[in-house]
């Protein structure tokens, strides 16, 4: 007669020790701490860090959230005055009508969409939203976590004249050159002199020989119109724009579209 042969269920796993009882712990009193929302009231609400600025990390230890480069340049574009122009500025609310709009729209869209854009170049004709579109592909671009450096040229080009050859002037030229994603906005809006070129030849000329890094300029000067004023500046914008983000409007007072909706009596 054949043995029977009787099996046993595995003795039930032993307890956790100490230490794994503390780990799961810890990961649950981790996982609560990062659920709780922040107060950072800023206009971008992460899904991170839930507004907190940062994200727990172990006992007592954080690190700054991937969110940090978006926040700093909203900080900036608040600074001067263009959080509200960043919001309004969109692709969604841009108008569209004519086939040189969508045109405008669909380019513009396309940089921002890139995995690596390179150079973005609006020019041309007043009013018809270079602005607009140069404001919404960076901030597209921001929101992706780059970090975006504005430039306002008169300004800004004003500021680097007036502290001469020192230091500071070295410092604030730096920070525009460096930039991960600069927007040059009304490039030579006003007719430049010869520091004007020189300092946009300064920065552009950096960063055209450093290609990880992307320009976005606006101007209501063509790329050809540029070009004539100063060789170097213009053929350095047109090489890394190629041929399907530079674009220039041609000049018809029905494209400004500020004046579109002007009542008459």
């Amino acid at each position: 007669m054949n043995e029977q042969v009787t099996t046993h269920a595995s003795p039930a796993a032993p307890p956790s020790e100490p230490s794994e009882r503390l780990q799961s712990r810890g990961r649950h009193d981790m996982q609560s701490l990062n659920s709780m929302r922040g107060d950072l009231d800023d206009g971008y609400d992460c899904p991170q860090c839930l507004n907190r600025g940062f994200i727990y990390v172990g006992h007592n230890g954080v690190r700054l959230c991937d969110c940090k480069p978006i926040r700093d340049g909203l900080s900036r574009l608040k600074r001067q005055g263009l959080l509200h122009a960043s919001k309004r500025c969109t692709f969604a609310s841009f108008r569209a009508d004519a086939p040189w709009q969508r045109t405008l729209l669909e380019r513009a869209q396309a940089f921002a969409a890139l995995e690596s854009p390179g150079w973005l170049f609006i020019g041309g004709q007043s009013g018809c939203g270079k602005t607009h579109l140069c404001t919404a592909a960076a901030v597209a671009l921001l929101y992706r976590g780059l970090s975006l450096r504005y430039m306002r040229w008169m300004n800004d080009s004003a500021q680097i004249k007036s502290l001469g050859a020192d230091s500071a002037r070295s410092a604030l030229l730096q920070g525009f050159i460096d930039a991960p994603l600069l927007y040059i906005d009304d490039l030579f809006k006003t007719p430049p002199t010869e520091a004007d070129v020189r300092i946009a030849f300064e920065i552009l000329n950096e960063r055209y020989n450093n290609p990880e890094k992307i320009t976005i300029i606006s101007s209501e000067r063509t790329l050809p119109e540029i070009t004539r004023i100063d060789e170097a500046v213009g053929g350095r914008i047109f090489e890394r724009c190629g041929a399907d983000f530079q674009l220039n409007v041609a000049r018809a007072p029905e494209r400004n579209f500020r004046f579109q909706d002007v009542p008459q009596i």
